[in-house]
């Protein structure tokens, strides 16, 4: 399933004109690609490629295998954010900073209970905020330069 909703996400932000880590035209394709992150690069696999997406350039994995990490910043993701990913249940971070993406942050991310880090800052992102109040260890979260609405609640 989480196969699946890293595709949406690639999908939904035209990953094939992505800077880097696009899927390659054979899936088989094992070269390296890096993405910008939070905490320098990440190197990885190709987005939609053979391996498993816990080595796809800017996610990482717990030791069950659950993505806990997508990071992808300045990479050229454009669209809007797919409500799929609010059923990464292990997710602790999820930063999209410094990218074109619009629409609203959709409310099925307030079932992201286990995480830490939201960053979505500078990007182009509308609409009210949704409920936060069962994100109990959110301890970062950057929304600045977009042009979002409503009152952070719930959190503390």
């Amino acid at each position: 399933e989480q196969r699946y909703i890293q595709a949406t996400l690639y999908f939904a932000t035209k990953g094939d004109e992505w800077d880097n880590c696009s899927a390659p035209d054979d899936i088989k394709d094992n070269s390296k690609c890096n993405v910008q992150s939070s905490y320098g690069y990440s190197n990885g696999f190709h987005w939609l490629t053979c391996t498993t997406e816990c080595e796809w350039g800017g996610n990482r994995c717990n030791k069950n295998g659950y993505i806990n990490v997508t990071d992808i910043e300045d990479n050229g993701l454009n669209g809007k954010l797919p409500s799929e990913i609010g059923a990464l249940p292990k997710l602790s971070a999820l930063a999209l900073e410094q990218n074109s993406l619009k629409g609203t942050i959709p409310s099925s991310y307030s079932d992201l209970t286990d995480l830490a880090v939201l960053d979505f800052d500078f990007n182009e992102l509308t609409g009210s905020l949704f409920d936060m109040s069962a994100m109990s260890r959110l301890q970062q979260l950057d929304l600045n330069n977009n042009n979002l609405s409503g009152k952070i609640g719930g959190l503390g």
